[in-house]
């Protein structure tokens, strides 16, 4: 087993690497596909690839089935440029971590809106205001 170091910089490179195949790759297949996190397994034989697409709904899932489509290629062109001695199975996720952000984002300004405060206004205090 990979110790967690290992991992944790096996996993950034792959998602270094996935990210220039992504933007160079396919015609343009890829273009709004952004790799945001990879988590591997213990024995760095699957990597869980957490992808954003900055498109709307239907075309988020073309995306993401170009993604799988493409994963045999994508695969032996990561095992060109890692270096380690065998590649992990990869499998494409959905990030929808930012939707998530934007929905909560978009919940707090009405709550704004409905008491009448100015956008992106904190009411909590500033770090000038701690008293140590």
């Amino acid at each position: 087993m990979a110790s967690e170091k290992r991992i944790q910089r096996v996993a950034e490179q792959i998602r270094k690497e996935l990210g220039a195949i992504l933007l160079h790759g396919r015609d343009g297949a890829f273009s709004g596909v952004t790799v945001t996190e990879v988590r591997l397994t213990r024995d760095l034989s699957l990597a869980r690839v957490f992808v954003s697409v900055m498109d709307e709904s239907p075309a988020r899932e073309d995306r993401l089935k170009a993604l799988h489509h493409a994963n045999k290629d994508i695969r032996r062109e990561l095992a060109h440029k890692l270096r380690i001695r065998a590649v992990p199975q990869i499998r494409f996720l959905l990030d929808e971590s930012l939707d998530h952000a934007e929905s909560i984002e978009r919940l707090l300004g009405e709550i704004r809106a409905e008491r009448g405060e100015e956008p992106g206004i904190d009411d909590g205090p500033g770090p000038e205001s701690r008293l140590d």
